[in-house]
Parts: C-alpha cells; sequence; structure tokens
C-alpha cells in the first residue's frame, strides 16, 4: 500500500467543501492508498510537515491551499525524491492555473495519481552568507515591499 500525506491548509480562501475533501479521501483508499490528513495551523508549518513526510518516506505529498502553502511544502521537499501534487485552493492559486489542475479535490487526484509526472526547476533566493538557509521558490519571487509582506 502506497502513502501520502495531505497537507492542508484551513485557513486557505476558496478551501473545498469537506464532503469534497471526504470524497477524495475515500478515493484514494479505493486506490490502495493509505493517506494521513495534516492541518497547518501556522504560516511555515508546511515546511516541517513536508520534510517529516520526506523522513517517513512517504510516496506523495499532497497539498491542498494556495501558492504560499504550495511555496511552504516545496520548501520542506526540496531535494528529495518525494513528489508534490496539488489540490487547489488559495485566493488566486496562479501555479495551479498556470499548469491546467482541476479545482475539484477528486479530479486533482486523479492527475496525480494517473496523469504524467514532471520534473521541475526551483530559484533559489537568500542563503548566500554563513547561517544563512536560503529559499526555494517556484512560481515568482518578489523584492522590496513585496517580498517583505507575508
Amino acid at each position: 500500500m502506497k502513502s501520502a500525506l495531505v497537507i492542508i491548509n484551513p485557513v486557505s480562501p476558496n478551501l473545498p467543501a469537506r464532503r469534497q475533501l471526504r470524497e477524495a479521501a475515500a478515493w484514494l483508499k479505493a486506490q490502495d492508498w493509505r493517506a494521513d490528513w495534516a492541518f497547518t495551523r501556522w504560516a511555515g508549518e508546511a515546511t516541517a510537515i513536508a520534510r517529516r513526510a520526506v523522513g517517513e518516506g512517504r510516496d506523495l505529498v499532497v497539498v491542498c491551499g494556495g501558492d504560499g502553502t504550495i511555496n511552504e511544502a516545496i520548501n520542506g521537499l526540496a531535494g528529495s525524491q518525494t513528489p508534490l501534487a496539488v489540490i487547489p485552493a488559495g485566493t488566486a492559486n496562479v501555479w495551479a492555473k498556470e499548469v491546467g489542475l482541476p479545482r475539484r479535490p477528486l479530479d486533482a487526484l486523479q492527475v496525480a495519481l494517473y496523469g504524467q509526472a514532471r520534473r521541475m526547476d526551483l530559484g533559489r533566493a537568500g542563503g548566500a552568507g554563513a547561517g544563512q538557509e536560503g529559499r526555494y521558490f517556484f512560481l515568482m519571487a518578489g523584492v522590496g515591499l513585496d517580498g517583505r509582506w507575508r
């Protein structure tokens, strides 16, 4: 049985209805996947959750959130072989729109399990000095006021 960890940002705008998430969970189980669900409680927590999933040897990390939550998860997955899937939520979820992901959770999971996997280049900002870790980004990076706002 394969194992997935689903990271959900519960305060993400446009979060799918619980009924749709339960339907998606049942479908995953019917596909012989064990899925555990982790709800973020603060900004940045998705990075730690994704990093934990890598350490646990999960076969897949699924993010249900917007671009910010996806970015956090990517920072926990970078450098690993653990794939990322996305159930779109968030204010706009620009990345999910750009790659054509369906918004309905069940449809997004079907793409994740039976669609074509793609490698994705990441950019990295910061981390040039001693003791600085830096951050990965996948869609865009901002500087000035945009870069300071969270």
